[in-house]
């Protein structure tokens, strides 16, 4: 490899280390989504698994452009053997389980049509 090349991989590689969440953040984030999960399935008839999505589960979590912006991390909340329930129904039972622990009740900010938002300020 000659110089040029190894100075692009070099500059691509520190400008990935610039995009990328550090890896605190990202043990934060799986420390948080794990506590939620232990949370909800302490308090319902359903073994209950909480799984990273989209770039989360990729590894490809970006940071903020500036403060002002926040970190998007997706989750999936399995219900085991709660095949035979409708969506919306498992989206009333996570948010019921939400709402009866104060910490997670004041972090909901928004619900959407399929799901829940929950705003943590150390994420932004």
């Amino acid at each position: 490899m000659g110089n040029r090349e190894k100075a692009i991989g070099e500059l691509l590689s520190k400008i990935a280390d610039e995009l990328n969440i550090t890896s605190t953040m990202q043990d934060k984030a799986v420390q948080s989504y794990h506590a939620v999960g232990d949370w909800i399935g302490r308090g319902i008839d359903y073994d209950v698994k909480i799984m990273p999505q989209g770039s989360m589960n990729l590894g490809t979590i970006i940071k903020p452009i500036d403060d002002s912006d926040d970190y998007d991390i997706d989750l999936v909340c399995l219900l085991e053997d709660g095949q035979q329930l409708e969506a919306e129904k498992i989206k009333e039972i996570i948010g019921d389980r939400l709402k009866n622990n104060t910490t997670y009740k004041m972090k909901m900010r928004r619900e959407g049509k399929r799901c829940w938002t929950l705003d943590y300020e150390e994420f932004h």
